[in-house]
């Protein structure tokens, strides 16, 4: 038992990989960090016990993982179980706990570094049996498709002498096509003169006609444009007057309120006055019975009195211009009244020029369209001649083009041959190529396999042959590709010529 640890025995402490368990080192690391608790002068065979097993952990693990542990970091040999000398204090014992918890650091390191070898290793020999698989697959696509391609090498030669006997066949067709055209045209060129003939003669007298209806709407045009004046001359005039009769109501109306006030004012005027005079008359009869007689205020008479003058004179005045205005009135009506059947007569005679300026228009388009149809007919006639020896030139065209075609078919059809045949054999070389690649990656992967099991994991030597490997394989995916590529190209430069022979 180990004083500080529990009842736990180091020796069931490994895992069934035979290492150590990590919370059980961590739980020494702490330990040895802080100080064994409760731990004194009669316990120091404790930690010298602990770095013993420790450091036979260590050479045990290293065993069954089938590598010799790094000689420069080997632990030291073994200490008996006998007690340590006295002499030893517990700082040095502490030290030596951490070196060989560092040890097995290390070793587990080593460790996973070997599992981690193990590991790759495994994905390569999957990737290489993939490989294979794939060399496998592309050497059975490559025969399948050197199979079709000479299949359609031979559908190819069929086709190619179809396409001869078409193009005999289309040549004597074009042959007859060129001397029917060549009659039909000359009896089309002789017709089309004719026509050209009739349509200049209908042109020019069109074009007569043109001229007198357009020298004809512009006289109606002018003929409008002055009625047009005279429209918004009256118009002008009416509106004016219009404003002048707005004005004269307007000044009416001012004049009839303000003789309404002078009304008002003059009959309040007349109130005064005779509620004054019966004042007076009521008490001159008082004073008479009393023995003096009223004496009546003659300023106030007299003010009343200029008042009632000057009220009757204003009323008078207003009367006079209410008169002079309703005569202006009665003149702009009149005026307006005139204005009005003027701007009505002036309208009604630039609606007729307006509707004959557009019967003139409506005519004049008419012949405008009667002369283009004739240019037209004209024009089209040009255009059946030009068109008609165009036919002509195109038949003997395609008699030449068709000659051209058939020595371009038979050159194509040559040529797509030797295509074929070069494709073919550079498919055999690139399937050839891939084997001899794929053989040699087979054989670099067996010599990295058997190095790789002769070599401790985690040397240098041991990744330099895991990269022996890499590359090995990398090289057989690279020649299957490119092999691959090989047979797409070929394929794909078949079917070009097979397209182009099918489109000739």
């Amino acid at each position: 038992m180990v004083p500080g640890l529990g009842r736990m025995r180091l020796e069931t402490r490994l895992d069934s990989r035979g290492r150590v368990p990590s919370r059980y080192l961590k739980q020494v690391r702490r330990r040895a960090l802080n100080g064994w608790p409760g731990w004194s002068s009669h316990h120091h065979q404790v930690p010298a016990q602990v770095l013993c097993r420790v450091a036979r952990v260590d050479t045990d693990a290293v065993s069954r993982n089938g590598s010799s542990p790094d000689p420069s970091r080997a632990p030291s040999p073994e200490p008996s179980s006998s007690p340590l000398p006295a002499a030893m204090s517990n700082e040095e014992l502490q030290l030596a706990l951490k070196e060989a918890l560092a040890k097995v650091d290390l070793l587990e390191q080593q460790v996973a570094i070997v599992d981690e070898l193990q590991a790759h290793m495994e994905e390569q020999d999957s990737l290489i049996t993939q490989l294979q698989e794939l060399v496998v697959a592309n050497r059975r696509e490559q025969a399948d498709e050197s199979g079709e391609l000479r299949t359609q090498v031979g559908q190819l030669q069929v086709a190619l002498a179809s396409a001869e006997s078409r193009l005999a066949s289309q040549q004597a067709e074009a042959a007859a096509r060129v001397e029917a055209a060549a009659k039909a045209q000359a009896a089309r060129q002789a017709e089309m003169e004719a026509l050209e003939e009739g349509a200049r003669a209908r042109q020019k007298e069109l074009q007569a006609a043109l001229d007198s209806a357009r020298r004809e709407l512009a006289e109606r045009e002018a003929a409008a444009a002055s009625l047009q004046e005279q429209l918004n001359t009256a118009a002008a005039a009416a509106k004016a007057a219009e404003a002048d009769a707005d004005k004269a109501r307007g000044e009416t109306a001012e004049a009839l309120s303000k003789l309404g006030k002078q009304m008002a004012e003059y009959a309040a005027i007349e109130a005064d006055v005779e509620r004054m005079r019966r004042q007076v008359n009521s008490r001159g009869k008082k004073g008479f019975a009393r023995g003096f007689g009223a004496q009546p205020d003659d300023k106030q008479m007299t003010s009343l009195r200029q008042a009632l003058r000057s009220a009757q004179d204003e009323l008078e005045a207003l009367q006079s211009t209410l008169e002079q205005k309703e005569a202006a009135l009665t003149t702009a009506n009149a005026s307006l009244a005139a204005a009005t059947s003027a701007a009505s007569s002036s309208a009604e005679e630039l609606a007729a020029a307006r509707s004959a300026a557009d019967a003139a228009k409506a005519a004049l388009a008419a012949k405008e369209e009667a002369a283009d149809g004739a240019l037209a007919a004209a024009k089209a006639a040009e255009e059946a001649k030009a068109k008609a020896e165009a036919e002509a030139a195109a038949l003997r065209a395609r008699a030449e083009a068709a000659e051209t075609e058939v020595l371009a078919a038979r050159k194509a059809a040559d040529e797509a041959k030797a295509a074929a045949q070069a494709a073919a054999e550079k498919a055999a070389q690139a399937l050839a190529a891939a084997k001899a690649d794929s053989e040699k990656a087979d054989a670099d992967k067996a010599a990295a396999a058997a190095l790789t099991a002769t070599m401790v994991p985690g040397s240098e030597e041991s990744k330099e042959a895991q990269a022996a490997a890499e590359a090995a394989d990398k090289a057989a995916a690279a020649a299957a590709a490119a092999a691959t590529a090989a047979q797409a190209e070929a394929m794909t430069a078949l079917q070009a010529q097979l397209e182009e022979l099918r489109a000739q």
